[in-house]
C-alpha cells in the first residue's frame, strides 16, 4: 500500500497528511472552537472546504469532543434534516437507526434494549415514525439535542454544517431564525459552518437584519500556499518517477495559482500519463488538454447556467478574454458592470480584487478555447 505522501487525490475530500497547506487555517479555527466560538468558512466550490471541515472534526474527536457532520446540499426536506442531525449526534455513542426503520420496523426496534434506552431518554425520536410527523417540532428537538446530549455526557460538541447556504432552500427566513433561536443559548456546542456562495453566507451571517449577525467568526478560504504545494508535489513526482517533475510542478502552480482541486488534478493526470509513457517527459500543455477533456461536462453545465443571464455572460467572457478596459468596454454595451461583478463574486465565480478574475482557472481556459476561440 502506498504511503499518503506518495498519493495525490483529486475530486473527493481528504484529511490528515493528504490535506496540504491548511495548517494556518486549522490552527485559527481550532483556536476559535477552543473558546466556544463558532466559525464560518466561505470559499468557492472545489477550494477544499469540505476537506478542511472534516479534518477539523477529526481533530476535535481525537481531542475528546463529540462531533456531528451534516451536508445541507444532500438534504431534501426539513424532516430529513431533523433526522440527520439526530442520527449524527447519537452516533457519538454508536446509536444508529434510520427514519425508514422507525416507519416500517418500529415494533422490532423496540425489542432492542439499546434503542429502548435511547427512546426513554429522548422520546421525541418516536415522532419520526408517525405517519404525518411534525417536521418543525422534530427539527427543533434535534437542534436542542445537540447541546443536551453533550452536556449530559460531560462533553463539548462541534457540529460541522457543510454547504450551510442551502439551508434557505428548505424554508428561507423561518428556518434560519429557528436555528439561531435555539443554538445561540447553547453552552456545550460550537459550530463550523461552510458555504460556497458568498452572497448567501454573507447575508446569513453579516447582514444587519440577519439573526446570525456576529454569531460566528468569518474566514474566507483562499488558494493553498504555492511553496507548500510545491514541496508536496515534487515529492510525489519524485516517488512516481515523473521526468522533469520540478519544472512541471512550477508550470502547474503558475497556471492554478494554488487552486487546491486543479493543482492536484493536473498533478494526478501527469503521473498517470507518465506511467503509460515512461520514455519521455510529459509537456504541461498535454496534461492541461487531457484535464480539459475530463472536466468538459462539468464546465459545459457551468456555462449553460451562466448563459441564461446576458449581463453575467457578457462580463464573464470579458474577464476570460482579458479585456483591460473592462468597465469602458462593457459600459458601451449598456452592461451594469459593478452590479454584475457583485453578483458573480457572490456566486463564487469571480474575485474582484485586485482585478476581476475567474476563481476557476480551468473554466477560464475552457471559455477562451471553446467559446471565444482564442
Amino acid at each position: 500500500m502506498s504511503h499518503p505522501e506518495h498519493i495525490i487525490t483529486a475530486g473527493k475530500p481528504v484529511i490528515g497528511d493528504q490535506l496540504i497547506g491548511r495548517q494556518k487555517e486549522i490552527g485559527l479555527i481550532n483556536h476559535y472552537l477552543d473558546t466556544g466560538q463558532s466559525v464560518v468558512l466561505i470559499a468557492p466550490r472545489r477550494y477544499g472546504k469540505t476537506s478542511l471541515l472534516l479534518e477539523i472534526l477529526r481533530q476535535r474527536q481525537r481531542a475528546g469532543n463529540y462531533t456531528a457532520s451534516v451536508d445541507f446540499f444532500a438534504i431534501a426536506s426539513i424532516l430529513a434534516l431533523a433526522a440527520e442531525i439526530t442520527a449524527q449526534v447519537l452516533s457519538n455513542k454508536k446509536w444508529t437507526w434510520s427514519v425508514y426503520q422507525l416507519r416500517t420496523q418500529l415494533f422490532e426496534l423496540l425489542k432492542n434494549m439499546q434503542f429502548r434506552q435511547t427512546v426513554d431518554q429522548y422520546d421525541f425520536i418516536l415522532g419520526f415514525g408517525n405517519a404525518q410527523p411534525d417536521e418543525w417540532q422534530l427539527l427543533s428537538e434535534s437542534l436542542k439535542l445537540i447541546d443536551t446530549f453533550a452536556g449530559e455526557n460531560n462533553r463539548n460538541i462541534v457540529c460541522g454544517f457543510d454547504e450551510f447556504g442551502d439551508l434557505e432552500k428548505l424554508d428561507g427566513d423561518k428556518i434560519v431564525k429557528l436555528f439561531r433561536s435555539i443554538i445561540q443559548l447553547q453552552k456545550n456546542s460550537a459550530y463550523l459552518f461552510a458555504g460556497s456562495y458568498e452572497s448567501v453566507m454573507t447575508r446569513i451571517f453579516s447582514s444587519r437584519s440577519s439573526p446570525f449577525l456576529r454569531f460566528a467568526r468569518i474566514i474566507h478560504l483562499g488558494p493553498v500556499d504555492k511553496d507548500e504545494f510545491r514541496i508536496f508535489i515534487n515529492g510525489v513526482f519524485g516517488h512516481n518517477q515523473v521526468q522533469q517533475g520540478e519544472s512541471l510542478t512550477d508550470e502547474i502552480l503558475t497556471y492554478t495559482g494554488g487552486h487546491p482541486y486543479y493543482t492536484q488534478l493536473l498533478a494526478q493526470q501527469a503521473i498517470f500519463m507518465q506511467s503509460t509513457n515512461k520514455s519521455k517527459p510529459i509537456p504541461f500543455e498535454r496534461v492541461l488538454d487531457e484535464v480539459l477533456s475530463l472536466e468538459n461536462d462539468y464546465l459545459e453545465k457551468m456555462w449553460e447556467a451562466i448563459s441564461a443571464n446576458r449581463q453575467q455572460k457578457t462580463v464573464l467572457l470579458a474577464i476570460a478574454e482579458g479585456t483591460e478596459a473592462l468597465y469602458s468596454h462593457l459600459d458601451r454595451n449598456r452592461i451594469n458592470v459593478s452590479r454584475t461583478l457583485k453578483q458573480l463574486s457572490g456566486s463564487g465565480l469571480v474575485i474582484t480584487k485586485p482585478t476581476p478574475t475567474l476563481t476557476d482557472p480551468l473554466f477560464r481556459t475552457w471559455l477562451r478555447k471553446r467559446v471565444l476561440k482564442m
